[in-house]
């Protein structure tokens, strides 16, 4: 459908170029297969701004080195939400062939790290990442995301992309108050992100963003190396969500995530109007927070976690021990038709400022043998 729906505008046709780590060649225009170029760069240098291009990856390829147009940036996006550019994928015809790969990691701190940093004021938002591997090099000394936007501009959407060490998926600063809106995070896999020296770390981080939406994600063992949990572990979120302090946020929704032992929190909702739902979280230090102690006065959480499934807990040292749901500085919020199995504690009130609702929510005990 997309593919149809670019293609009807004759006066401003879209473009694939494709790249080839094994057949490319730098020389040629990459419009078709047969004239793929080889490297990142290249392909870059070929799509155009404000243009719904289509960057696509060769499966099985593997690059070790940053999508970048400018200035160690990512700085082009489509014509419009319906006519995004994208960096994506294509089959050169080998069977069972692995989706392209970026192993890049830098040795500057986070953004500058990152296989691609979106910013830039010539970024004109309109951006889809879709079906990309990132295998970054470990490096315990500086924090690193795969994905970095820093952008006021709107309408990026990453979706079926994998995560394999690291230490985040993604770091999205609005810059502004809600000034990246219409982000959509779906479907990806992240794995084993670790913590670098207290930074933090885990699945993503995300501020000053509004109309958010992270649905169908899977995250397994982020924030920390699966050992064991250290005191530093207590910064490193499975989905970490800041929201806009200085005006109220637009609504950020985590849905139908699966979160396998987080350092943390699975979902830290310190965001106003942010929300958690038919998530299932396993084996957490804290299921779900809602609000936080530290929220600036007369700044309230306005949100919801509801009907999600928080099974069993782990304890964190020099932070949380085992609860399912912790909450505080709630307004209207509301935490409802959860299911808490086998916990330690299934709720605890931080700092009970405000009116957070608690009702419908169930504890679940079961036996080795399966009997509740």
């Amino acid at each position: 459908d997309l593919h149809r729906r670019r293609h009807s505008f004759p006066t401003r046709r879209s473009s694939d170029l494709y790249v080839s780590r094994a057949t490319g060649d730098d020389a040629d225009d990459g419009l078709t297969v047969g004239t793929a170029v080889r490297t990142l760069a290249r392909g870059a240098q070929l799509v155009r701004n404000n243009f719904p291009d289509q960057l696509l990856l060769a499966d099985g390829g593997e690059w070790d080195e940053r999508l970048v147009t400018r200035d160690g940036c990512w700085t082009k996006g489509g014509a419009s939400p319906d006519r995004p550019m994208v960096i994506g994928r294509y089959s050169e015809g080998a069977a069972g062939a692995q989706p392209p790969r970026i192993t890049y990691r830098g040795t500057n701190p986070q953004f500058a790290s990152s296989a691609i940093q979106v910013m830039g004021e010539e970024f004109p938002g309109n951006l889809w990442i879709v079906g990309i591997d990132f295998a970054p090099r470990q490096d315990d000394s500086v924090a690193h995301s795969a994905v970095y936007l820093y952008t006021n501009k709107s309408h990026v959407a990453i979706e079926g992309c994998r995560s394999v060490g690291g230490n985040s998926f993604l770091i999205a600063d609005g810059v502004t108050p809600n000034g990246l809106n219409d982000l959509y995070v779906g479907r990806c896999s992240i794995e084993r992100t670790k913590d670098a020296g207290g930074q933090h770390s885990g699945g993503g981080y995300v501020v000053r963003v509004g109309r958010a939406l992270f649905d169908g994600n899977v995250l397994d063992t982020v924030g920390w190396d699966g050992v064991a949990r250290t005191a530093d572990c207590k910064f490193n979120q499975g989905w970490y969500i800041v929201g806009n302090f200085e005006t109220a946020a637009d609504c950020v929704l985590f849905t139908n995530n699966l979160v396998l032992r987080p350092a943390h929190c699975a979902f830290q909702l310190r965001g106003q109007e942010s929300y958690a739902l038919w998530n299932t979280v396993v084996d957490a230090p804290i299921g779900i927070s809602g609000g936080h102690a530290m929220l600036p006065a007369g700044c309230y959480w306005t949100g919801g976690i509801g009907e999600n499934t928080i099974v069993g807990w782990a304890a964190c040292p020099g932070a949380a021990q085992g609860e399912s749901v912790r909450y505080s500085r709630g307004s209207g919020a509301q935490v409802i038709k959860n299911e808490y199995v086998d916990p330690r504690v299934s709720a605890y009130v931080e700092q009970p400022v405000g009116d957070v609702a608690y009702w419908g929510n169930r504890v679940t005990r079961t036996t080795p043998g399966g009997a509740q």
